[in-house]
């Protein structure tokens, strides 16, 4: 009799847990499910000698592209070397959102329009969304990471340029640690290096969205 009091308890509190999992995995799919607008962004991408820095309020876009180089020059009595940074600023009024879907697909859209060319462009990607496992061991939880997978870009300008591709496979995968998951505000942030040819690439990124 013991024993399958034992046995029921066991049933009991199995189903509660497993319970409370599913139920936590559904609200926190659901605070991140809707129609989203990023309110702020910081970014920069760094390779080699260059680097492009993004930043946007909600309306205004400023990206900065930097290049440093070191010149030789041969004064009197001996070379030495000397460092040039060359900086230039473009900016932007416009906006981006994203429209995360239940079924685990996100559809982002951006518009923006250059304050000295007039020219307008607009870039749309459709994707998919999920949150990755629990990592013990670099203490992440189940729902501390996103994971965000371009399956189509599409970039238009109002100037006559188009361009358009699918991806395949995982090399558009990119991971976001969420430090923030509420109905009314989501914190993303990215940290990614990768060597390609040689050749290291950093990238990082942080942006907050908001309902739109």
């Amino acid at each position: 009799m013991k024993k399958n009091i034992s046995l029921t308890v066991v049933i009991i509190i199995t189903a509660i847990l497993s319970s409370t999992f599913f139920s936590c995995q559904k609200t926190d799919t659901n605070k991140l499910a809707g129609d989203w607008k990023i309110v702020s962004l910081t970014s920069s991408y760094a390779y080699k000698n260059q680097k492009y820095e993004t930043s946007f309020d909600g309306s205004t876009k400023t990206v900065t592209y930097t290049v440093t180089d070191s010149v030789i020059t041969v004064p009197n009595p001996t070379p030495h070397d000397s460092t040039i940074t060359y900086s230039e600023w473009t900016s932007y009024i416009g906006e981006v959102t994203t429209d995360y879907h239940t079924d685990g697909s996100y559809v982002y859209n951006e518009t923006f329009k250059n304050n000295e060319t007039g020219i307008t462009e607009t870039k749309g990607i459709d994707g998919h969304w999920y949150f990755t496992d629990a990592n013990h061991s670099s203490e992440y939880g189940l729902d501390d990471l996103l994971a965000m997978q371009v399956d189509k870009l599409t970039f238009n300008t109002n100037f006559g340029n188009i361009y358009s591709a699918i991806y395949q496979g995982n090399n558009t995968l990119d991971i976001y640690e969420i430090s923030t998951l509420k109905k009314d505000k989501i914190v993303l942030k990215m940290e990614k290096a990768e060597t390609i040819n040689f050749i290291l690439y950093v990238t990082t990124t942080e942006f907050t969205l908001e309902p739109r």
